[in-house]
């Protein structure tokens, strides 16, 4: 992981930089996010830090131009998808900007992650190789420090049902109301 500082993510870019994941996909984690913001009042511009072990090693900015439409409200009701939703969207923008990878395929429960990931420059050339792994989760409602490490830890054991492939895995989980993204990696042997 490239460790930087103030970085700006663009989430109206998100359609256009996943080309492994079906813009329908990337529209419903879009819109999601937006439901996110809106609710707790954040608006374009919102500074988030990116934390690895508690401690901030980056912060960014979201910035976005496009408005939640009436549509998009009444289709994503239930909080708890649209937090999953929002959480997935802003790990995809954490992945672009922070290391090599980008989502490339949807993975199946079995796997213990949510995504597995390809190398950002294979894309171009649409060879979808997995070469990582990425487990996300979103917190909504403000917890205890206590409740996002255990989420963590949760987590980063799901992950241990895919440790056979070697590949890295990293582990994302965002606390919204504290704007906040926690950052593992896992390099897993085989």
């Amino acid at each position: 992981m490239r460790i930087t500082t103030d970085r700006v993510l663009s989430l109206d870019d998100l359609n256009e930089s996943l080309v492994g994941i079906a813009k329908s996909a990337l529209e419903t984690r879009h819109d999601a996010l937006l439901l996110r913001f809106e609710g707790l009042g954040q608006h374009s511009g919102v500074g988030y830090d990116l934390k690895k072990d508690e401690v901030k090693i980056s912060s960014f900015q979201i910035d976005w131009s496009r408005e939640l439409t009436d549509r998009s409200r009444r289709t994503l009701r239930f909080p708890t998808r649209v937090t999953e939703y929002a959480a997935e969207g802003l790990a995809f923008l954490l992945l672009l900007a922070y290391t090599e990878y980008t989502a490339i395929e949807q993975s199946v429960d079995d796997d213990g992650i949510d995504y597995w990931l390809g190398y950002q420059n294979d894309v171009s050339n649409l060879v979808f190789e997995r070469s990582a792994r990425v487990e996300i989760s979103g917190m909504y409602r403000r917890q205890p420090a206590s409740k996002v490490r255990e989420r963590i830890a949760e987590k980063l054991s799901q992950t241990d049902s895919s440790d056979y492939t070697g590949l890295p895995a990293y582990i994302v989980v965002t606390d919204f109301s504290r704007k906040d993204a926690h950052w593992v990696e896992k390099c897993a042997a085989i």
